[in-house]
Order: C-alpha cells, then structure tokens, then sequence
C-alpha cells in the first residue's frame, strides 16, 4: 500500500478488504494501526468481512473517527453501525435503498431493535436472492433484481460473468414478488 500511495501521494487511499472473494486474510486493524503511522494518504477502507463485532469492531477502536470506515456487507449493516461503522456502501443501496436509510435512521435514533427488524428485511431478499441461484450468478442475479426493483435497466452483465436465463428472470420476480416487494 504504501509503494500505491507513493505512485499518487494526492490521492486518498482506501483499501478494500473482501477476504471471501480475495483469500487474503489480513488483521485490517493492524493494517489500519500500521497504515496509519507509515502512509500519510490513508483514508479509510471496506470492510467486506463477516467479522464485524471482532475485527470491524477493532478497526473501529483503533480509527478512532479519524478514518471512514465503510461496512461491505449488506447483511451485517446494522450490526457495523452497532459497533460504530459510521457508512457503507452495499449492493443493496442500488435495489432497496429504503431499507438501508431505514436501518441508518433508526440506528441514528437509538432504536436497536427497529433497525434490526429493518435488517432483516435486507438479510430476507439477500437470503432469497442469492440462495436460490448458484455462485456464478451472483452479481447477475444482483443487476437483475436492480432493474426488477428500479425498472431501470442498466444493461447487460459483461464477460466472463453469466447472465441469468429468462426463467431465472422470471424465478428472481416472483420471489421478489412474494416478498411484498414492488416489481417492474
């Protein structure tokens, strides 16, 4: 990181941590201790990590609101701003941007509990979603359920990634549909 912030020592660093998709298992509160002392341009990072209430928790105490600390996960959203994440950016802010202010406000206003039956709204189409169609389409099942959602149609998926069949399409809806939620 610090020969990244060398080569552009304007530019504001922030690392994306996603050990799931990566295989790269780092202590990011070590990182941000370390990072913190040896590169001046760090700014933050994504935390896309299960481990919110360990590790999240940890990068929180160590940050110390000196940095932005974005949660990565939409299904552990309230659970990063229970341990004091602050933002995050989420696929799900693109398809059910409601839900996601929701739980923020809610947090915001001390109503654990509200945010986390808001919460599990998100975790319910995620689980839905992602459960019912296998690995290699995840983020087309994700830019499906996008234009399902919005009606906004942003194209198709490029390669090497699959694009969803017009049965799956049509699965994706009524799931969705079942789910009480609006579908274009």
């Amino acid at each position: 990181m610090q020969e990244v912030a060398t080569a552009c020592p304007n530019t504001p660093l922030f690392y994306y941590h996603y050990p799931i998709k990566t295989g790269v298992q780092l202590s990011m509160s070590e990182f941000l201790r370390e990072g913190m002392k040896r590169i001046p341009t760090l700014s933050g990072i994504k935390f896309t990590d299960v481990d919110v209430s360990g590790e999240g928790k940890k990068c929180v105490e160590v940050a110390q609101g000196s940095l932005a600390l974005f949660s990565g996960f939409d299904k552990t959203l309230q659970e990063a701003l229970s341990v004091g994440f602050t933002c995050a950016v989420n696929s799900g802010f693109n398809f059910l941007p409601q839900h996601g202010s929701q739980v923020f406000a809610l947090m915001e206003a001390g109503d654990a509990a509200g945010a986390i039956e808001a919460q599990g709204i998100i975790s319910t189409c995620f689980d839905t979603m992602l459960n019912a169609n296998d690995a290699p389409y995840t983020v087309s099942c994700l830019k499906t359920a996008t234009t399902l959602l919005t009606g906004l149609d942003f194209g198709a998926v490029r390669k090497p990634t699959r694009a969803f069949t017009h049965s799956m399409t049509n699965t994706l809806r009524k799931d969705l549909q079942e789910l009480g939620h609006k579908v274009y």
